[in-house]
């Protein structure tokens, strides 16, 4: 499935998407190729009174990140101020 903005693209691109099963390894390549970066926020790493939605959500940004480590040897790291995580060799 190609999903694209309302000119036809996103950003200058257009996206094609499908299961993590399903994607092709040339195209995890060529999708990955680009800096991949996970921005977080301090809710995410300490618990913030009145802020457990968010949080939560952000706490998922993390793992997410931490699991895709796994995935490859060397692909994702965490970048300085422990707030964020970036794929690495770009």
């Amino acid at each position: 499935m190609l999903v694209t903005g309302s000119t036809g693209a996103i950003g200058s691109a257009v996206v094609e998407v499908a299961s993590v099963e399903e994607t092709p390894a040339p195209l995890w390549t060529e999708t990955l190729a680009v800096n991949v970066v996970f921005v977080n926020a301090a809710p995410g790493l300490h618990a913030v009174p009145r802020w457990s939605a968010y949080a939560a959500s952000k706490a998922a940004l993390t793992e997410l990140a931490d699991s895709l480590r796994t995935v490859r040897d060397q692909s994702v790291s965490r970048a300085a101020g422990n707030s964020a995580c970036t794929r690495r060799g770009t």
